[in-house]
């Protein structure tokens, strides 16, 4: 069996209210980060409220998990449904409390790494922008794409000229808990191998430090608090304008490590890595946007004039 352990650590940066969170539960063997938006007072507030909401339907959902099966009659894991379920439930809760407090721009993206070292698999499920990354043997890979406009454009419009590119607000995320129910949300299944790293973040890090560097300082450390306080020192020095949160999950080797071995049942979640660069940072010093009601249809908008123009 593998031993899990984890650190986490978390900085204002260039903001004046620090809207992340992160969530450690070793007893249920989850680790969560979210990145709130819409201000002091909604973001802050929405990332707390989700982290909260999500454990306790998580760990609700866990009642009578060992007799069940790992695996279900469709071929999905049973604990990435789970974890798909417990974060509709924590948009519910931050769509109940956005539309309580009037809010129109609450809301926060969400990362959450369940590791499963009892059959060697670790799910990991995300809405929005927030990254997870895995280090392996020196190589560095990116487990999640961004919910974001320019994600969208790239997808659909791959050969949008440059120029147009660089119109698109860099800050625009497409998902995000509190802004529809029910609430689209991307899972994978990974196999977990002993000595794994894996960083759950937010844009703080990635904007502020490339990829190389993110891979030499999770290579570099010797322990997941000395990773974490390393990356957010890091993005700090490099001159981070947005609030900086690392999240360090490390997959120690136990003595029966060996016994480890997936389900018999090939899941339908067990897919394959990607890697990507970072994207550039936005050029403004707003908080990140949301894309809550109306708004979404106002950019579908502008950028259907955008394409028109390309």
């Amino acid at each position: 069996m593998m031993d899990i352990r984890s650190a986490s650590r978390t900085h204002v940066g260039g903001r004046e209210v620090n809207e992340d969170a992160a969530l450690e539960r070793p007893d249920l063997g989850l680790f969560v980060l979210a990145d709130g938006a819409g201000g002091q007072g909604a973001g802050d507030v929405a990332s707390q409220l989700a982290l909260g909401s999500l454990a306790t339907a998580f760990e609700a959902s866990g009642e009578g998990r060992a007799e069940r099966a790992d695996v279900d009659s469709f071929g999905l894991y049973v604990d990435a449904r789970r974890l798909v379920s417990a974060i509709q439930h924590a948009n519910r809760a931050v769509m109940e409390r956005r539309q309580a407090e009037g809010q129109n721009a609450m809301g926060t993206t969400v990362v959450a790494a369940l590791p499963a070292a009892s059959y060697g698999s670790i799910h990991v499920a995300h809405v929005g922008d927030s990254r997870c990354y895995r280090w392996r043997d020196g190589l560095l890979e990116l487990l999640t794409e961004d919910h974001s406009l320019l994600q969208d454009v790239l997808e659909m419009w791959p050969d949008m000229g440059d120029d147009v590119l660089k119109k698109l607000p860099r800050n625009v995320v497409t998902r995000a808990l509190g802004m529809q129910d029910p609430l689209r949300v991307t899972v994978r299944t990974f196999e977990l191998v002993p000595r794994d790293r894996y960083l759950l973040c937010s844009d703080g890090i990635t904007e502020a430090l490339a990829p190389f560097r993110i891979n030499a300082l999770l290579g570099m450390a010797h322990s997941p608090e000395e990773a974490a306080e390393s990356l957010v020192d890091a993005a700090r020095e490099a001159g981070a304008r947005d609030n900086i949160t690392a999240l360090v999950v490390v997959c120690a080797p136990g003595e029966d490590t060996e016994a480890v071995a997936p389900p018999s049942v090939e899941p339908a979640f067990l897919v394959p890595t990607g890697e990507r660069e970072s994207v550039p940072p936005h050029g403004d010093d707003e908080p990140e946007i949301v894309i809550l009601g109306e708004l979404g249809q106002e950019w579908r908008e502008a950028l259907d004039e955008l394409t028109r123009k390309a």
